[in-house]
C-alpha cells in the first residue's frame, strides 16, 4: 500500500491534520540550495518544504555544498516561503548541525546528500532518518545504458552502491513510484521503502475553469535539456514523431533550460524553446496548448510536467515508460486522461485523435485532472505525509 493510499483510506482521522509535537522540528538536507523553477527534483522538495509547514512544523533546510553565484538569493527564497523555514548552505557542517539536538526528523534529498551524512546521523539514532530518493538513480542509468547498447559504467555500479548503502541506513526510503518502492523491498526484504506522491497540487494548480478544446493550438513539452531522459525524448519526437503529424496545431513548444548544442540539433520550423518561465507563464502555456507530449524512453520515478499537465486538465501524450510511476501506482491508459503509445505512429496517432476529437479530448481532460487532483492535491499530499512520518516513527519504536 502506498502511503497515498494509507492516508485516503482512512488510516488518520478526519481532523487530524498536523504532525504529534515529538515530530515537528525538521532538518531537510541537499546537495545546495534548491531552484525550484529549474529541475523537477527541486520542486518535489519545495512542495516538501510547504507541506511541512502546512502540517506544523518548523522546517530548517542545509545545502550542504553550493550550487554556484545564485546561492544567497536562491536560500533568500526558500526562507521566503514561510517564517517556518530557516535555511543555511555549506557551513554549518552537519555534525555541528546535529550537535544541539535542535531537530527531531532529518530528510536527506537524493543518494549522494544522503550517503554523505550517512554516518553523522548513525551518530544521532535518537532522530527519525528519512532517505527522500526521487527516483532510484542507479535503474535509470542501467536503462540508459541499455536503449543506447553501451555495457554498465562505473558511475551506475557506484551509484548502486550507495543506493543499497541509503536504503540500509536510513528508518524510511520514500519513491514517487511504487515499482520503485517493490524493487527496494525485493532488495532489503522488509518494508522500509514507501512509494509516496512526490508532488503536490495548490488550487491555482487545479484550476475550476479548463479552457476548452476550441482554440487550443500546439503541442507542449517541459524538462531540463541536461537531463538525458529529456534530450533523447526531444531528438526522438523531433527525428520520428513530429514528421507524422501534418497539421496547423502541430508546432511544438519547448519548456526549460536547453543549451545551444541541443537547439541547434533541434532545430525545426515548427520548434519554439522557451527558454525558463515563471510559474504564471507556464499556467498560461498549459492553458493553451492541445496537449503535453512527452515521449520518454528511459528514466524513473515520476515526471512532474505529466502531474503538472493533468491538473491543468491538459491531456497527456507518452510512451509506457512515461506512464509508469503516474499516480505512484502507474497510471492507466484513457481512463486516467493518458494516452499511450509504444512507437512514433502510435504516438502521432494519439496525437491526431487529441486534434480531432473535441469530445475525446474533453473527456481525458476531466479524467485527466480528476486523476491528479486525488493523488496529488495538497490536502491529499499533507495527509499522506503525516501517514508517513507517524508510520515510520512507529516502526523506528517497534525495533528498538
Amino acid at each position: 500500500m502506498t502511503a497515498a493510499d494509507s492516508a485516503s483510506s482512512s488510516a488518520l482521522p478526519p481532523t487530524t491534520r498536523t504532525l504529534p509535537v515529538h515530530l515537528r522540528r525538521v532538518l531537510v538536507l541537499d546537495a545546495g540550495p534548491i531552484a525550484p523553477m529549474e529541475t523537477a527534483g527541486d520542486r518535489a522538495i519545495a512542495d516538501l518544504l510547504d507541506s511541512l509547514v502546512a502540517i506544523g512544523a518548523k522546517v530548517h533546510f542545509h545545502g550542504l555544498g553550493s550550487r554556484g553565484p545564485d546561492d544567497l538569493e536562491l536560500l533568500r527564497a526558500i526562507r521566503g516561503r514561510s517564517p517556518m523555514i530557516t535555511a543555511t548552505s555549506e557551513n554549518p557542517s552537519i555534525d555541528d548541525l546535529l550537535a544541539g539536538g535542535d531537530f527531531d526528523v532529518v530528510i536527506a534529498s537524493r543518494p549522494g546528500t544522503a550517503l554523505a551524512v550517512s554516518a553523522a546521523l548513525r551518530r544521532h539514532p535518537e532522530l527519525l532518518r528519512i532517505y527522500w530518493g526521487h527516483d532510484i538513480h542507479s535503474m535509470r542509468l542501467s536503462a540508459q545504458n541499455a536503449l543506447l547498447g553501451v555495457p554498465e559504467d562505473h558511475r551506475t555500479r557506484i551509484t548502486a552502491l550507495a543506493e543499497r548503502t541509503n536504503w540500509s541506513t536510513f528508518d524510511c526510503s520514500v519513491y514517487p513510484a511504487q515499482f520503485e518502492a517493490d524493487h527496494v523491498h525485493s532488495i532489503l526484504g522488509d518494508d522500509r521503502a514507501v512509494a509516496f506522491p512526490y508532488y503536490r497540487l495548490t488550487d491555482l494548480d487545479l484550476p475550476q475553469q479548463v479552457p476548452p478544446h476550441a482554440g487550443r493550438r500546439g503541442l507542449l513539452m517541459v524538462g531540463l535539456g541536461a537531463h538525458a531522459p529529456n534530450a533523447d525524448a526531444a531528438v526522438w519526437m523531433v527525428d520520428e514523431i513530429l514528421p507524422l503529424i501534418e497539421s496547423a496545431s502541430s508546432s511544438l513548444t519547448i519548456v526549460g533550460r536547453w543549451e545551444p548544442e541541443l537547439r541547434e540539433r533541434l532545430a525545426h520550423p515548427a520548434v519554439t524553446f522557451t527558454g525558463l518561465v515563471s510559474d504564471d507563464e507556464l499556467r498560461a502555456l498549459h492553458l493553451q496548448h492541445l496537449c503535453l507530449i512527452a515521449p520518454l524512453r528511459f528514466g524513473g520515478g515520476t515526471r512532474r510536467k505529466l502531474v503538472g499537465s493533468m491538473g491543468f486538465g491538459l491531456p497527456v501524450v507518452t510512451t509506457p515508460e512515461g506512464l509508469r510511476g503516474l499516480l505512484v501506482r502507474d497510471g492507466i491508459d484513457g481512463s486516467d486522461g493518458i494516452s499511450v503509445g509504444g512507437d512514433p505512429t502510435e504516438l502521432a496517432t494519439a496525437v491526431h485523435q487529441l486534434m480531432d476529437d473535441a469530445s475525446w479530448w474533453s473527456s481525458l481532460s476531466h479524467a485527466a485532472q480528476r486523476a491528479a487532483g486525488w493523488t496529488y492535491g495538497s490536502d491529499a499530499y499533507d495527509r499522506s505525509l503525516i501517514d508517513l512520518l507517524m508510520r515510520s516513527d512507529d516502526r523506528r519504536t517497534a525495533l528498538r
